[in-house]
């Protein structure tokens, strides 16, 4: 693993889509960890993971967030 100093934040449409990729991530191998919001029924709000060339094959087609 190398050191990175880049944090790029994509986008989903909904909650149901962020936990599908959640699954699909987690399937492929990545480390990935996901964030809940207590305030909200604990819903899946975000995930954050390390970036390789698999999960970019998984994550290519989401668009930047705030674009």
């Amino acid at each position: 693993m190398t050191n990175s100093q880049y944090v790029v934040s994509l986008s989903v449409d909904d909650e149901q889509k962020l936990k599908g990729l959640l699954e699909k991530l987690e399937w492929f191998g990545a480390n990935v960890v996901s964030f809940r919001e207590p305030d909200m029924d604990n819903q899946l709000t975000s995930l954050a993971y390390y970036g390789t060339p698999e999960t970019l094959k998984i994550t290519k087609h989401l668009k930047l967030a705030l674009s």
